[in-house]
């Protein structure tokens, strides 16, 4: 997406806070792993919202070294990409794990963007139970709600602009928990 694009979605997360999440509540997205993008978002979610941004980012190493060459004559390959985590009402973690984590991409994706599910669940550990509520406001291919559904999450919620792409979420979130059902119901019988 284009940096004025971006921008205006952060503003409007800020003007939209209370009607968005819970007074106490965690934050977690995606962003570019450009520094000036990375510092922009900070200063404006915290001088425009009443998050706690943490000041450590979360990074996915893309362990199989794929990744963008955005200049091969001047610049190395960008193997990362990373997240800021805050939250609302000095909500704590359940659990502390690692700020980063080294896995590949999936092999087979369902969406351009889409982050493999173990990193995902890595991170939600510090904050997915059977209590939480989840909104992926940009869905994709639905793995951010696949992770949480996996660890229990109460309710899930993604927003999806391609239609196609929200037909994949869907079903591919119908094919998981099908498949979590199965082995469970395999390692009962065993």
């Amino acid at each position: 997406d284009t940096r004025d694009l971006y921008e205006s979605l952060v503003k409007c997360l800020c003007e939209n806070v209370d009607r968005i999440l819970y007074p106490s509540a965690h934050i977690m997205f995606w962003l570019s792993t450009d520094l000036d993008t990375i510092l922009w978002t900070r200063e404006y979610l915290q001088k425009n919202s009443d998050f706690l941004i943490q000041p450590k980012l979360l990074v996915w190493h893309k362990s199989c070294g794929s990744g963008m060459v955005p200049d091969a004559r001047r610049r190395p390959r960008n193997t990362y990409e990373v997240a800021l985590m805050g939250s609302r009402g000095d909500r704590f973690i359940l659990k502390p794990v690692n700020s980063s984590y080294a896995g590949p991409l999936q092999s087979k994706r369902l969406h351009p963007s889409e982050k493999p599910e173990p990193m995902l669940k890595h991170f939600f550990e510090m904050f997915v139970n059977e209590n939480t509520s989840i909104l992926d406001p940009t869905a994709g291919s639905g793995s951010a709600l696949r992770a949480a559904d996996a660890l229990g999450a109460k309710r899930l919620m993604g927003l999806e602009i391609d239609e196609e792409f929200c037909k994949a979420a869907n079903g591919s979130i119908i094919r998981a928990r099908q498949l979590r059902e199965a082995s469970s119901k395999v390692k009962s019988d065993a």
